[in-house]
């Protein structure tokens, strides 16, 4: 009986599902059933809508990543010149005051060096004077 009974059921179970519809072109729903169907297919569509419209927005800010990752490198590039070019400019600054320095001493040195020249044909010239002096002296008189 049990063996009957196992054939028995799926084979009504089959039936059921397969004969209940007679018309095979046309699935009928009931009202309720349909609207839910309906229901589901709109919000489906909208899934899908709105799907599209969040792929393009990932799309957009992957750009808008990928901009400002270059905006960010050319601003790192910029920050290394201008450090680079801040330390140019600070040993020009202390080349400049090491050949200032020198330049004042080299001046101090011709300075003296001038003066003493000045001194001494001071004194050269008052020799000079001196020994024409003495010169045209001797000459009146004798």
């Amino acid at each position: 009986m049990i063996k009957n009974l196992k054939i028995l059921v799926p084979t009504l179970l089959l039936s059921l599902t397969t004969f209940s519809q007679k018309d095979t072109s046309k699935i009928c729903f009931d009202y309720k059933t349909a609207q839910k169907i309906a229901v589901d297919l709109v919000k489906g569509d909208a899934a899908i809508e709105e799907l599209g419209k969040t792929q393009k927005l990932v799309t957009q800010l992957n750009e808008k990543i990928v901009e400002k990752d270059s905006i960010i490198s050319d601003f790192k590039v910029k920050d290394s010149v201008c450090i680079q070019q801040n330390k140019t400019h600070y040993d020009i600054q202390s080349k400049q005051t090491n050949i200032i320095t020198g330049l004042e001493k080299d001046v101090t040195t011709l300075t003296t060096q001038n003066n003493n020249l000045k001194k001494g044909i001071k004194w050269l010239g008052g020799g000079f004077l001196g020994s024409i002096t003495a010169l045209i002296i001797l000459l009146s008189i004798k």
